[in-house]
């Protein structure tokens, strides 16, 4: 089983390589969940607006991600975004 520093280093390997748009992320919470025998590793992102229009000054200011690895094998199963 691979330890929690590891997973938190795949995990942000994973969302860089996947969604390299989410910017520098920070390491929220992690979580062992036993029934699914994998890391929950939880990032936020702060966006920048891309201009200085309203729509650009509207959305949401961060971004919230749950990364889902395989405690066996480091194995990526899901990106997830944080329920509210």
């Amino acid at each position: 089983m691979i330890e929690v520093k590891e997973a938190v280093q795949i995990a942000e390997k994973y969302l860089q390589e996947v969604l390299p748009s989410f910017g520098e992320p920070r390491l929220e919470e992690v979580e062992f969940s036993e029934p699914l025998k994998a890391w929950l590793i939880t990032f936020k992102a702060g966006l920048l607006p891309k201009s200085d229009t309203l729509s650009e000054l509207l959305r949401p200011s961060s971004l919230t991600k749950v990364v889902q690895v395989g405690a066996s094998d480091g194995r990526l199963i899901a990106i997830k975004n944080r329920a509210a």
